[in-house]
C-alpha cells in the first residue's frame, strides 16, 4: 500500500510485454504423442492453480488423475481470501492487482468476467496519537523530506556499505530526521511504515538495506475486485483435480509404485492426512513459510542452495481485520486514514465496494502478530478506542468482525516475501533449479522480479509448468 511517492519508478513496459506470453486460454499446438506421466501439485494456491491449468490446458496432462492438486485448507486461493461472512465479499488476503498494464492478472480478470474498481492511494487522511487530524501541508512537508532521506539511504547503501545491513540501522548512519520536532518524527515514521514495513511486511531491521529497490513494478492504476479476488483462483480451478482438505507431510524422492504409464516405477511419492499419492513428477506450490518451518519433510533433503534461499529470504508478518459498523461514521470522501504511534495502522474504506459500513484494518511486525492471535472479536477491542480517538466517542462497536490468520495457520507462516538482510535475487531464482529432475518450485518467493505479488506467483506456476513439461 503506498499512500505517499511512490518509492519506485514505473516500468515503461507495454501492455502486451508480460500478457501474451504468459496468459492461459492461448493454447499451443499440443506435441504428436499426449504425455502420459503424472504431476502432484502441492497448493492450491495462484502458483499451484497456474502450474496444472498450464499442464491441463497447452501441455495436453489431460487424461483423468493425471494432474492431481493437493491442498491443505477446505478452500481454494492459498493467501487469496474473500470473506463473506459479514454480507458482502471482502478480502482478507490478496485484495490488488498491482500494476494493470502488461499484468497477466488483468488478463485473467478479463477473462472471468470479474469487475475491478481503482485504489486513489492520495485520498488520505493521518491521524496524530492524540486523535487530531493532520493538516495536509504537514503531511506534503514530511513527505518531500523522507523522499530525499529515501534516496540518500539509497545512495549510502549502494556507495558506501561493504556488506548489507539492516535498513534501520542505514537510517541511523545517515542521521535520518535528526533534529526533527516530535511531531515531525511520527509523521516520518509512519511514511516508513506505509511505504516499507507495510508494503513489505518486514520491520525496518529486518529490510535489507543493498536490496530495498531492486523488484519490479508495472505500470498502471492498482485494483481490487469489489466481488472478491477468490473469482481468480475459482476460475484457474475449474475442472481441475483438486482434493481439498488434503494436508502434506512428506516428499519423497525415489520411491516405488505406479508413478506413470504401464508400471513405470514412480519418482516421487507425497504422504499427506489422507493417504499416500504417487507421481512421476510434482510441482511444490507450499508458501515459504511453510518450508522456513519445515512443515513438509523432504527426503533427501533438499540441496544446499534451496535450503540456503529458503534461510536467507524474508517472510514477513501481516493482519488484516474487517469491522460491520452499525451504520458509516467516517468521511467517505476519504477512502485511507492512518493512525500515527506506537502502534500504527491504516483503515481501508470497504464501504466503497461492498455497499456495506465496512472499514478493514492492515497491520503488520509485532502488532499484527499480536492481533493474528486474537479472535476477531477481541483485536477489534484492541482497535476500537483508537478509531474513536480519531472519529469520536460516538463510535459505536462493531456488528461483526472478521480476520485474516495467515501468521498463525500452519499453511502460511507468515505473508509474504522480501529481501532480508543478506538476501538477494539470486536466492528467488534457486528456486527455478529442479531436484533431480522430478522436484519444481513455484510460488511468489520464487520471483526474483515480482516477489510478494499473485503475479509473480502466477508466473512462477506457469514456468514450472513449461520445466516440468521440458524435463
Amino acid at each position: 500500500m503506498r499512500r505517499f511517492t511512490t518509492r519506485r519508478d514505473f516500468l515503461k513496459l507495454g501492455a502486451g510485454a508480460l500478457a501474451a506470453a504468459m496468459v492461459p486460454g492461448r493454447l499451443r499446438p499440443l506435441p504428436a504423442a499426449a504425455p502420459k506421466e503424472k504431476v502432484l501439485v502441492l497448493g492450491a494456491g495462484m502458483a499451484g492453480l497456474s502450474a496444472a491449468r498450464r499442464l491441463v490446458d497447452e501441455y495436453g496432462y489431460r487424461a483423468p488423475g493425471q494432474v492431481i492438486v493437493l491442498e491443505a485448507r477446505k478452500r481454494l486461493g492459498g493467501r487469496i481470501f474473500t470473506d463473506r461472512s459479514l454480507g458482502a465479499p471482502v478480502d482478507l488476503g490478496a485484495t490488488w492487482i498491482h500494476g494493470i498494464q502488461g499484468n497477466p492478472i488483468s488478463a485473467l480478470a478479463d477473462r472471468y468476467k470479474a469487475a475491478r474498481l481503482a485504489t486513489d492511494y492520495e485520498s488520505f487522511r493521518l491521524y496524530d496519537i492524540d486523535g487530531r487530524p493532520i493538516p495536509d501541508a504537514d503531511v506534503e512537508r514530511v513527505d518531500a523530506l523522507y523522499e530525499s532521506i529515501l534516496e540518500k539511504a539509497e545512495q549510502y547503501a549502494s556507495g558506501e556499505l561493504d556488506e548489507d545491513q539492516s535498513f534501520a540501522r542505514t537510517l541511523e548512519d545517515i542521521k535520518a530526521g535528526a533534529g526533527l520536532p516530535a511531531p515531525d518524527r511520527r509523521i516520518l515514521a509512519y511514511e516508513e511504515f506505509t511505504n516499507l514495513e507495510l508494503e513489505l511486511t518486514l520491520k525496518l531491521s529486518e529490510i535489507s538495506s543493498t536490496e530495498l529497490d531492486q523488484d519490479e513494478e508495472l505500470p498502471g492504476d492498482d485494483v481490487l475486485f469489489p466481488g472478491g479476488y477468490a473469482q481468480i483462483p475459482q476460475g484457474l480451478a475449474k475442472g481441475l483435480d483438486v482434493r481439498l482438505d488434503t494436508a502434506v507431510h512428506a516428499v519423497e524422492l525415489g520411491g516405488g509404485g505406479a508413478g506413470g504409464a504401464g508400471g513405470k516405477a514412480a519418482a516421487v511419492r507425497v504422504t499427506t492426512s489422507r493417504g499416500t499419492f504417487e507421481a512421476a513428477r510434482c510441482v511444490v506450490a507450499l508458501p515459504l513459510g511453510v518450508l522456513k518451518a519445515a512443515g513438509v519433510r523432504f527426503t533427501p533433503e533438499l540441496p544446499p542452495t534451496l535450503r540456503d534461499a529458503i534461510a536467507s529470504l524474508g517472510f514477513g508478518a501481516v493482519h488484516r481485520l474487517a469491522l460491520l459498523f452499525p451504520h458509516v461514521f467516517w468521511d467517505r470522501k476519504i477512502q485511507f486514514f492512518g493512525s500515527l504511534a506506537p502502534e500504527p495502522f491504516e483503515l481501508s474504506d470497504a464501504s466503497r465496494h461492498t455497499g456495506k459500513p465496512i472499514l478493514t484494518v492492515n497491520t503488520t511486525g509485532d502488532f499484527a502478530r499480536a492481533l493474528d492471535g486474537l479472535p476477531p472479536d477481541r483485536a477489534a477491542g484492541r482497535i476500537l478506542p483508537r478509531i474513536r480517538k480519531m472519529f469520536g466517542s460516538s463510535v459505536p462497536s462493531p456488528l461483526r468482525a472478521a480476520a485474516s490468520d495467515w501468521i498463525r495457520s500452519p499453511w502460511t507462516r507468515g505473508s509474504y516475501t522480501y529481501w532480508a538482510v543478506g538476501s538477494d535475487s539470486d536466492a528467488n531464482d534457486a528456486f527455478a533449479q529442479p531436484v533431480q529432475g522430478r522436484l519444481f518450485f513455484a510460488g511468489e518467493h520464487a520471483s526474483a522480479a515480482y516477489p510478494g505479488t499473485v503475479h509473480g506467483a502466477h508466473l512462477t506456476g506457469r514456468d514450472a509448468a513449461r520445466r516440468v513439461r521440458e524435463a
